[in-house]
């Protein structure tokens, strides 16, 4: 992901293979690009929503799929589960949003979770909102389906560290504090 577009690179050579141009009113584009089946999702905030595009068989281009307004993820990045793409859009759709990642159709948009990031692990969401709520949600395309939740108190600043789940352990920073949940099943 590049300011205004998205590009491969062979990296054995740094030759660039295509850019794809998806520019936004930022000109920022942190957001990783998902991939599966030959097809790449790339997203942007402001606005500017996502993108389906399929990769060439041989990786030299790309072709333009489906198009969707509704997540327009700013800086927390997507997941896919399941066949369903799931992040936090910035602007009037603002909320946890569903995407089925073949259609772009957006299943459901849960509008009291705000900007978020969203990480997916041991068949759960773990959402780390920027007001400092994390969730606990179960992934699937049929309807918002929240598990639990409790707020970040520890720390100061913003809230925008991406949690990180490992060994049974969800770990999020805020400011100078790293704090550690045990999240194993049956604990």
């Amino acid at each position: 992901m590049l300011g205004k577009s998205v590009a491969a690179v062979d990296p054995e050579t740094g030759k660039v293979l295509w850019v794809y141009p998806y520019p936004n009113r930022f000109g920022v584009m942190p957001n990783p690009p998902l991939y599966a089946d030959g097809m790449l999702y790339v997203c942007a905030g402001g606005g500017t929503g996502g993108a389906m595009l399929a990769l060439a068989d041989d990786g030299t281009g790309v072709t333009p799929g489906w198009t969707d307004k509704t997540l327009d993820c700013q800086m927390h990045g997507t997941v896919l589960v399941d066949g369903c793409i799931y992040g936090t859009a910035q602007s009037a759709n603002r909320g946890l949003v569903c995407l089925d990642w073949k259609t772009g159709e957006a299943k459901w948009n849960a509008g009291d979770v705000k900007q978020a990031a969203v990480v997916a692990a041991d068949g759960m969401l773990y959402v780390y909102g920027q007001d400092g709520t994390v969730r606990l949600v179960k992934p699937s395309p049929e309807a918002f389906e929240p598990a639990g939740q409790f707020t970040i108190t520890a720390g100061e600043g913003e809230h925008w560290a991406h949690p990180t789940v490992a060994n049974g352990r969800l770990y999020i920073r805020h400011g100078d504090v790293l704090l550690v949940y045990d999240v194993k099943a049956g604990s």
